[in-house]
């Protein structure tokens, strides 16, 4: 039972990642930002790299990151079901529910969607768009 939270937090962020990210990819155009607030746009990108698309141009193709991902979220997941502090092991869950969701992307479509672009002072880009996956790590 003590390992119930953790697998219900797993399952429910990477469900909330995917089907975000569906939305996204259904109700956005690449290229074209939709402006929610003077800081904030709605984006859709395509990273096929890791954080800010780096490692993108390599030319490996996804399998490296997948490769990578699972390993970073298998680790992480040894860690949660080890840990005895509850803040701990919360924090942990969400973390390893967005390695999960960005997973599914990497497996199901060589890219993880990205869609949330926060900018400031006129400063903005690919590099800034995300999506929900690692904010709920931090």
């Amino acid at each position: 039972m003590r390992d119930a939270f953790p697998i219900a937090a797993i399952a429910a962020v990477s469900t909330i990642d995917q089907l975000t990210k569906a939305m996204a990819r259904e109700a956005l155009t690449p290229g074209r930002p939709v402006e929610v607030a003077p800081f904030f746009n709605l984006t859709l990108g395509f990273n096929e790299g890791v954080v800010f698309g780096m490692g993108a141009d390599l030319g490996w193709g996804p399998w490296p990151l997948i490769v990578l991902t699972a390993t970073i979220a298998i680790g992480f997941s040894i860690w949660l079901f080890r840990e005895t502090n509850n803040v701990m092991r919360g924090a942990l869950a969400l973390l390893v529910g967005g390695a999960v969701g960005n997973l599914l992307d990497r497996v199901l479509r060589g890219a993880v969607t990205d869609f949330l672009d926060f900018h400031a002072g006129g400063v903005t880009g690919r590099a800034s768009t995300w999506r929900i996956a690692p904010s709920w790590s931090g």
